[in-house]
């Protein structure tokens, strides 16, 4: 569905700056800089079963989290459901009337806890197509911290320069385990590449502004921060 500009949500720049993605009522739409126009994108959203939302409890914000593929035809996002996390309640004591702030956020020991359904938004064909990667869905987290995005983004998911592949980290509930994936980007299908499991806490980015991974598959490898080891195995064919 497409229209004229209606809204001023704040817009995520495609490579080239000629477009952007914004979130609108729990869905993700695109927009045209120079004519204003805009299109919808995904259509199923819904009340904390949004695409792109920038929500991780204690931070949100009305940005949309997307990495867009550097020729600009595909969008990396997500469905993040919140429907079953718990609610947190809080409220702030002034002069005057109290204020209360309520939230999503997931407590120590709570069984349902905020997940993401990794996707894709295919541009390069007459209308958007939407391809769900095939996996469960996964935590949300970064290897840099509890929240989705480090200092610069989404870091945790990184395109091919061609576009027809994808890299992202999960983490485990407990930040012990990492595992490298690859997806085509074109059928959704994902492999693993790489689990890093530890005793303590994995963290790729020690200094929480940017992850030190990276995905090289014009070498077939990876880079990989390891306490024992920096540069990680080829990725399997």
């Amino acid at each position: 569905m497409a229209r004229a500009a209606s809204g001023s949500e704040p817009g995520a720049p495609s490579p080239d700056g000629t477009r952007e993605a914004f979130v609108r009522d729990w869905n993700l739409w695109l927009r045209d800089v120079a004519t204003g126009k805009e299109t919808q994108l995904t259509f199923d959203g819904a009340p904390d079963y949004g695409y792109a939302t920038d929500n991780a409890g204690w931070k949100h914000t009305d940005n949309a989290i997307v990495v867009w593929s550097p020729d600009g035809r595909k969008i990396a996002t997500f469905r993040q459901d919140q429907r079953k996390t718990s609610t947190m309640t809080l409220v702030a004591t002034n002069v005057g009337a109290p204020r209360v702030e309520q939230w999503k956020y997931p407590f120590a020991g709570d069984k349902d806890v905020t997940l993401i359904e990794r996707v894709i938004i295919d541009l390069s064909g007459d209308a958007p197509r939407l391809v769900r990667l095939q996996m469960p869905p996964d935590q949300h987290r970064s290897t840099c911290a509890d929240d989705i995005v480090c200092g610069n983004g989404w870091e945790d998911v990184q395109w091919a320069r061609d576009g027809k592949t994808l890299a992202f980290v999960s983490t485990d509930r407990g930040h012990k385990s990492a595992t490298l994936r690859v997806a085509d980007a074109a059928n959704g299908k994902v492999r693993d590449v790489y689990t890093e499991t530890v005793a303590t806490q994995y963290q790729s980015a020690p200094a929480l502004d940017a992850v030190n991974w990276r995905y090289l598959p014009e070498s077939n490898e990876f880079l990989w921060f390891s306490p024992e080891v920096q540069l990680g195995p080829s990725v399997p064919a």
